[in-house]
């Protein structure tokens, strides 16, 4: 993506996931910080590094109330089980 507001985004992933089950949710942020871990590896770090906008990906980024980005996935998993 090539924006820092990423707010429109999260918030249609929230609606999309919002009635998957707690244990489901976790599997699949496990399977997704996998699949970028092996896509890192394949286009290399520095690469990635050059571009702009691409500092969420090493997890080096905060978003607009100072949370990490893995921080801001965990927060939302939360954020579903609190308001089932």
């Amino acid at each position: 993506m090539k924006t820092d507001d990423y707010k429109e985004f999260n918030d249609k992933i929230y609606k999309e996931f919002k009635n998957t089950p707690s244990d489901e949710l976790l599997t699949l942020l496990e399977k997704w910080e996998l699949a970028l871990d092996k896509e890192i590896g394949k286009i290399g770090e520095d690469k990635i590094r050059q571009k702009k906008h691409m500092s969420w990906v090493f997890d080096e980024g905060t978003g607009s109330d100072d949370e990490s980005h893995f921080g801001h996935h965990i927060n939302q998993v939360k954020r579903v089980l609190e308001n089932k």
